[in-house]
């Protein structure tokens, strides 16, 4: 996800980008040929120049001093869920996420020559996704961020040239990102929803509102998570299964507009289960083999105010392939899951499959939306249910 992009210098700069605004009024996003944009292999060939005072460097995320670096950067400066909430990314879920990024050296940051200080960092992954009938070797960018105390230097900029310069000599020409703001370019634009788990904290710290005929006791009642019906079915996902799921998992993401194309490796490593980060669960016929399949992950955010809690875990769903069973059974299923798992709340947005089952599974509309962009890659706008990944 891409923060801190409020102030009009972000615009200017994407103004001389190759992206497409597709908040034009005179775009027809509809008569847009799904295609690239620019030839950008030889366009930026120099390191791009930082304020003397800076300079530029890579972050190894298997030396713990580092990680510990850029987790409490990330901490103190990255996105902010809302007033309250904080997102708190575990050194965990870094190091699964980021370990792509790691061998290229795409986890890019910039330092303060005299400290060492980190002020500024961009991540990206290299990605096959196929876009409409296209395939494309992409990046998706993430965890772009700039020190609270240097926001006017206009580093945001510099960050996405220099990441762009150095995807291209990968032969990367084409990223995917999101951002909670606007930007001249979104491919489509995504409503968070949120299901309640627990019912009495989520009150306290003023995740959901009481309204004034609901009581605490009837919000148990209408927010239980009902028992599972296939109890003896529902299992986690273990090593044997991988091949069978990631088949699964191919067919499914096929129907959707833009989605990863991903190797059985890549499968692997992106669902199979992992220290309580990755939770993925299968349903199986008589036989023990995998019919449908769910997996979700953990990120547990900080809460700042007058509260008893100091966090909040939430689990976010990235994938659910219900084919034996209906889509909200599978979500009650899941539910139960994460409920015996202590989260929280589970969060999703509305793509894939979601809208089946966020109405009958009683989730709550959200404040926050997420956009997705495309750098240097035009296509019509993608429908928010015709989006096949969901990014941390």
């Amino acid at each position: 996800m891409f923060s801190n992009l409020k102030d009009n210098k972000q615009h200017t700069f994407w103004d001389t980008q190759p992206v497409i605004n597709t908040l034009n009024k005179k775009c027809n996003n509809n008569n847009l040929v799904n295609g690239p944009i620019k030839n950008i292999q030889n366009m930026i060939q120099q390191e791009t120049k930082l304020p003397s005072q800076f300079y530029w460097t890579f972050i190894d995320i298997y030396n713990d001093e580092e990680l510990n670096n850029i987790y409490t950067y990330l901490i103190n400066h990255y996105h902010e869920y809302n007033d309250t909430i904080t997102f708190k990314y575990s050194k965990e879920i870094l190091t699964w996420y980021l370990q792509k990024s790691n061998n290229k050296n795409f986890i890019l940051a910039i330092k303060i020559k005299k400290s060492n200080k980190i002020i500024g960092l961009i991540t990206m992954i290299p990605i096959t996704l196929k876009i409409y009938d296209k395939i494309v070797n992409s990046g998706i960018i993430n965890f772009l961020c700039v020190h609270k105390e240097f926001r006017k230097q206009n580093l945001v900029p510099l960050l996405i040239t220099e990441i762009t310069r150095l995807a291209t000599t990968n032969n990367i020409y084409q990223a995917l990102y999101t951002s909670g703001h606007l930007l001249i370019n979104p491919i489509s634009n995504c409503t968070y929803y949120h299901r309640p788990i627990n019912i009495k904290k989520l009150i306290e710290i003023n995740f959901i509102a009481l309204n004034k005929n609901v009581t605490n006791k009837m919000m148990y009642k209408i927010y239980k998570i009902p028992e599972s019906k296939f109890n003896k079915k529902i299992r986690k996902m273990n090593l044997m299964d991988l091949d069978i799921v990631f088949q699964l998992y191919t067919n499914y993401i096929s129907k959707f507009k833009i989605h990863p194309i991903f190797t059985q490796e890549e499968f692997n490593n992106w669902f199979s289960n992992n220290n309580q980060i990755i939770y993925s669960y299968v349903l199986t016929n008589n036989n023990d083999i995998p019919t449908d399949f769910f997996s979700f992950f953990k990120i547990t955010s900080n809460l700042t105010g007058q509260f008893k809690y100091d966090t909040i875990d939430i689990a976010y769903p990235s994938c659910i392939i219900a084919n034996t069973i209906k889509p909200n059974e599978l979500m009650n299923e899941m539910l139960f899951v994460i409920e015996k798992n202590n989260f929280d709340v589970l969060s999703c947005l509305n793509i894939m499959d979601n809208q089946l089952f966020i109405k009958e599974c009683k989730f709550l509309p959200g404040t926050g939306f997420l956009n997705y962009h495309l750098y240097n890659w035009q296509c019509p706008i993608i429908e928010s249910n015709m989006i096949g990944f969901m990014l941390i």
